[in-house]
This record gives C-alpha cells, sequence and structure tokens, in this order.
C-alpha cells in the first residue's frame, strides 16, 4: 500500500512514461450525489472509496522473465477505469489530481451516460481476473422450488454472472487463462469476497474468479 504524494509545480505530468504495469489517471472528482449511484466499494464492516480516472498513459506492460515475455495492458488512452483510494502514487497539479497505480490494482472500466463528471454508469467491464456479479435474494429451481435461506449472508451469496474480464496472466504462460465462469451462469460467491456495488437499485459484486466457490446449475435467472 503505497502512500506516496508528489507535490511539484514544474512537474508536467505529460511528459511522465509509466514503466512496466503501471497507468497514470487523472482523477475525476466525485459529486455528492449521481443519479442514485452509491459512489464507494463496501466491504464487510467498512466503507472503502474508491478512484474513477481517465487513463492518460500506461507502460509497456509486466514482464515474467519465466517466458521472456511482456503482456500489454489493457488500457487506452481516454478510457475510465476504477482503482482503489488506498492505491498508487498520488500527483497533485494545478489542482487536479492523478495517480500512478499497477495494472493489478485496476479493477474495471467505465462507460458513462453523459458527462463522465456526472458518474451516471452506463456499463462496468471487468478487467484481467475480475467478475461482475448481480446478487440474487431468491432462488427457484426448474422444479419450481424456492431456494430461500433464513441466512442473510447465504441468500445473498448466489449471484448471476454479468460480465468477466480477459483472464489471468500466469507467470509461466505464454497467454492469458480464460476464465472458467461464463456470462449468464449463477454462482455461489465467498460470503465477504470483493465489494458491493449498489447502482440503479441493484445489488453488483465486483469480485476476482479466485473468490467464486462453484457454479450452480438448474437455478432460474
Amino acid at each position: 500500500m503505497s502512500r506516496t504524494e508528489i507535490h511539484d509545480r514544474d512537474l508536467d505530468v505529460n511528459t511522465l512514461r509509466p514503466l512496466a504495469d503501471f497507468v497514470l489517471i487523472e482523477v475525476i472528482e466525485q459529486p455528492a450525489t449521481s443519479g442514485g449511484i452509491i459512489l464507494s466499494l463496501e466491504k464487510e464492516g467498512s466503507r472503502s472509496e474508491w478512484v474513477v480516472g481517465s487513463v492518460i498513459e500506461y507502460g509497456p506492460g509486466e514482464f515474467y522473465p519465466e517466458t521472456g515475455l511482456t503482456f500489454p495492458l489493457y488500457f487506452k488512452p481516454g478510457e475510465y477505469v476504477v482503482t482503489m483510494e488506498y492505491m498508487g502514487e498520488r500527483i497533485e497539479r494545478d489542482g487536479k489530481k492523478y495517480r500512478l497505480v499497477r495494472s493489478h490494482g485496476i479493477w474495471c472500466k467505465l462507460k458513462f451516460n453523459g458527462a463522465p463528471e456526472l458518474l451516471d454508469i452506463r456499463k462496468i467491464e471487468p478487467i484481467t481476473d475480475h467478475v461482475l456479479l448481480k446478487v440474487k435474494h431468491e432462488h427457484k429451481t426448474k422444479g419450481g422450488i424456492i431456494l430461500a435461506s433464513k441466512n442473510p449472508n447465504l441468500a445473498n451469496s448466489l449471484a448471476e454472472v454479468v460480465a468477466i474480464g480477459e483472464g489471468k496472466v500466469r507467470k509461466a504462460a505464454t497467454r492469458a487463462t480464460p476464465l472458467e465462469i461464463k456470462v449468464g451462469e449463477t454462482v455461489c460467491f465467498a460470503t465477504y469476497a470483493g465489494a458491493i456495488i449498489k447502482m440503479n437499485g441493484d445489488t453488483y459484486r465486483l469480485c476476482t474468479e479466485d473468490d467464486i466457490i462453484a457454479v450452480v446449475k438448474g437455478l432460474k435467472r
């Protein structure tokens, strides 16, 4: 967890060239409210603020000496991404805030309705091994049996896979390993995995594939 802060009136962020898998983003200040979207990622017993930023520049990618390969990053200049408040090196210049964040500290990309500053999210795109889940509260089998539970933790541990990332890059691999789960499947995930996003009245969970325990067959969406 880095706490580096760079304050230099002579520093021009446009001259920075990130190395390895570092990504330079310009932070978008969050408004107090935004279309009913809760602008935080909630974890059990805590509430961690997220940071939304626009990608300015990024490094060539992460180098793996085991294979001699450098895996390029999944970003383009101008794309909007999400990282956590506690991550990255902080830079301030001319009243604007920037972050230098390693690629594994970026969870997803965002697309907006209208001006990005309003944070009216239209689409969430997980990257690498991240997964976006829509949490279920009532579950019904093909035979019509309702699998409701008096245990709220169990009731909220089933979800529909809404979107998945490109896959996880492993040290000895020559390409990203595709995720085992598929969009549309119902899965069971670790109760305290990832972070909660509440948007437009629906509850989503943004986590990694490692947080998913099993695919559940025979349940309707």
